[in-house]
């Protein structure tokens, strides 16, 4: 039998246990039948009427488990042994800047739930619909503002639904920018006159054919006029016309103005002046040189004048030649007019009629001169007025 209160092995017959000196009592005893505790005087059993002789042995307790031990430690200076394989192995620590999660058991706090835009989201789109800048800001508040998280990150600070009203305002808030500043420039034409300025074109002078051409500073429109030579007291001779009405065609003796060569206005390109006066020179030049002997143009120019504006073009002209320097202008210009000037200072030959398409001659001598062309916008109704000139030779 064993020890109720150790369970260490006790020989039958003793009184105390020998490890721990429990008393030891004797089980009273059994039937060894249907184990009904029998009394000191009962002959059978009163249960199942068994004999008391055949008593059942008393039951004797389970011996305990083997204890296990833990091994001793190991000595000093020596590294602790490596846990068997599957045993149990601690969790590595978290990284440098990371907070560990909570223990277990331990109550964390939700994270913060993200928040609606409340009254910022209609007052941003009203913002944003009258062309504002604070509608631009409240809607990119909406859409990039941060918040901290449980464990200190940033996270958004609106719900997706806000951040969407955020794009939609930053969206909304440029387009109304966009017509109101669109709106704002034609006001300001409408105050201005009804009109707006043409752009100003910069042209790049083609030489002429012998002693190449080159012409003098142009002003911006409105500018200040060039320096010009003094015409000699007195003016000069002009040479006679080409015989035979010369460059000028026979009807009325004039040559003919572009409105009545059917040039329409409407047909010329909305920015293309260049292209516009270039095509009047050349329509201008084949009703009023061409069939007068004069070739095609060794030179041609273009350029732009003020109201009232005057510019000097230098032109190199070539040596033993009848020289016809043709000009025309845009239709915002009614009165352009020529005069040139020899190397010294005196007019050779003006044409300052009032219209548009000016013609003065010259008869070259025998080596190349350089000439003073003064071109004169006389009536500009929209400035600038741009203008193209032709040098042609027979």
């Amino acid at each position: 039998m064993n020890c109720p209160q150790c369970g260490a092995a006790v020989p039958p017959g003793s009184d105390f246990c020998g490890e721990c000196g429990t008393r030891i009592e004797a089980a009273p005893p059994a039937c060894a039948q249907c184990g009904t505790t029998l009394g000191p005087d009962d002959a059978f059993c009163q249960n199942c009427g068994t004999p008391a002789a055949a008593v059942a042995p008393p039951a004797t307790a389970a011996p305990p488990p083997p204890q296990q031990q833990a091994p001793p430690p190991p000595p000093v200076g020596m590294a602790p042994p490596p846990p068997p394989p599957g045993g149990y192995q601690p969790p590595p620590p978290p990284p440098a800047g990371m907070v560990p999660p909570p223990p277990r058991g331990v109550h964390q706090a939700p994270p913060p739930q993200a928040q609606g835009g409340g009254i910022l989201i209609p007052l941003g789109y009203l913002f944003s619909l009258l062309g504002g800048l604070l509608g631009i800001a409240i809607g990119g508040a909406l859409w990039q503002s941060k918040g901290e998280g449980p464990m200190g990150q940033k996270v958004p600070k609106y719900n997706a639904g806000t951040r969407r009203h955020g794009i939609a305002m930053l969206a909304l808030g440029g387009v109304a920018i966009a017509l109101s500043l669109q709106f704002a420039d034609q006001i300001t034409g409408l105050v201005g006159g009804g009109t707006t300025d043409r752009p100003a074109v910069s042209t790049t002078v083609a030489g002429s054919a012998t002693g190449g051409g080159e012409q003098t500073a142009r002003p911006a429109s409105g500018g200040t006029e060039s320096a010009q030579p003094s015409p000699p007291s007195g003016g000069g001779t002009q040479p006679a016309r080409p015989s035979g009405g010369g460059s000028q065609p026979s009807s009325g003796g004039a040559a003919r103005s572009l409105s009545d060569l059917g040039l329409n206005p409407s047909t010329a390109p909305a920015d293309g002046y260049e292209e516009l006066v270039l095509s009047y020179l050349d329509t201008a030049y084949g009703a009023n040189l061409q069939d007068e002997g004069f070739g095609a143009a060794i030179h041609r120019q273009f350029g732009a004048l003020g109201q009232g504006r005057s510019e000097d073009v230098s032109l190199t002209l070539p040596a033993g030649s009848e020289i016809a320097i043709f000009g025309t202008c845009d239709n915002e210009c009614s009165d352009f007019n020529f005069m040139l000037f020899s190397q010294d200072g005196r007019m050779v030959d003006e044409d300052t009629t009032a219209d548009d398409i000016p013609l003065v001659v010259v008869q070259t001598g025998s080596s190349a001169t350089r000439y003073t062309l003064r071109v004169d916008m006389a009536s500009c109704s929209i400035e600038p007025c741009y203008y193209a000139l032709g040098v042609y030779r027979r």
